[in-house]
């Protein structure tokens, strides 16, 4: 879809339709780096003289990159149990009580648990997520599980990721 030059000439920078960026070197003519995280075709990209990439996709979304590195890390999340949760809908005379969480980190991943009964369910379930941004948060939404997926919202809590590092 598109190409670009780094600002010293010593990168090409391509992207496109299979949703990765791929950072060329001129000098060894070897590919040196694949970054993904859009969702989507990326569209365009412009490189800056202080080895930041920005990148658009069809997904909405702008990223900013440091094209050394690319992924700034990886946070584990751990998704333990909830406590005291209202009770749930009313399927077919009996309650359902079938809880499951939501993990979302930015715009782009997301994660979900399994389903657990109960006003206080245990997940101990534990998810990886790429850390592209610092400046995204991460977010945990409780639902009450419906089977016409009009699933019931019980509560969330976010954490920016600032905070943790």
């Amino acid at each position: 879809r598109w190409l670009h030059f780094s600002h010293d000439d010593n990168r090409l920078i391509s992207g496109g339709d299979d949703q990765s960026i791929i950072i060329w070197s001129m000098v060894t003519q070897n590919q040196m780096q694949t970054l993904r995280a859009h969702s989507h075709t990326v569209a365009a990209g412009f490189s800056l003289p202080n080895n930041k990439l920005f990148t658009a996709g069809y997904d909405e979304n702008l990223l900013l990159w440091s094209q050394d590195t690319g992924l700034l890390g990886y946070l584990k999340v751990f998704v333990a149990e909830a406590f005291d949760l209202p009770r749930g809908d009313i399927l077919s005379g009996t309650m359902s009580n079938q809880r499951f969480a939501k993990i979302e980190l930015g715009k782009g991943q997301q994660a979900e648990t399994k389903l657990k009964s109960g006003r206080s369910p245990q997940w101990y379930e534990e998810f990886d997520l790429d850390v592209w941004n610092v400046d995204e948060r991460v977010n945990v939404e409780i639902y009450d599980w419906d089977k016409d997926e009009q699933h019931r919202f019980l509560g969330n809590v976010f954490v920016p990721l600032e905070e943790l590092v």
